[in-house]
């Protein structure tokens, strides 16, 4: 009921060419597609404002249109999406910096699609790069690779979307078509 009449409105009449106006009120939700983004604006700001000054990227991390019905289903599941999210950027960073290392991530989950269709995905705005033990950012300055970044997040999605949903044959049947 965004923007429709029930919601409310102003009415405002304008002398130079005669006629009412009528500005509907929205529903002021953050999940609203209209509404949502005054939310989500505000959010970028208030986040940038508050973050260290490091060279970031920017990861969109989708999947398999099998997975989308199940995780559908049980919408708790979509917390294993986002702690995947991090896991990969994480496990990524060791991998080619030879240790441990922690990375600065802000996920944001994504349940739907440009046609508001159930689609889920992840947005990550990682660091390239990250801090160790002692403190010390380490900065990833070539190239990512998607290939090898992809095959990490579908293996560990997978892996956790398994254990998440462990009595069910679906998921088992579901990943062997995906790696097939």
């Amino acid at each position: 009921s965004c923007k429709e009449s029930e919601r409310g409105y102003k009415v405002y009449f304008c002398s130079n060419c005669d006629e009412y106006h009528f500005c509907y009120f929205g529903c002021n939700s953050r999940i609203c597609s209209c509404c949502g983004k005054r939310h989500a604006d505000n959010w970028a700001e208030q986040l940038a404002n508050n973050t260290f000054d490091v060279p970031h990227k920017h990861f969109t991390m989708t999947l398999a249109d099998l997975l989308w019905e199940p995780i559908k289903k049980d919408r708790s599941s979509l917390k294993v999406l986002m702690d995947s999210a991090i896991q990969t950027i994480r496990e990524f960073y060791e991998k080619i910096f030879g240790k441990e290392i922690i990375p600065g991530c802000i996920v944001v989950l994504h349940p739907f699609g440009r046609g508001l269709g159930f689609k889920p995905h992840i947005h990550v705005i990682a660091t390239k790069g990250g801090f160790d033990k002692e403190g010390i950012f380490h900065e990833w300055t070539q190239f990512i690779p998607y290939k090898i970044l992809h095959k990490k997040w579908m293996a560990i999605v997978c892996k956790n979307l398994k254990a998440y949903f462990p009595n069910t044959d679906e998921f088992t049947q579901l990943f062997r078509i995906i790696w097939a």
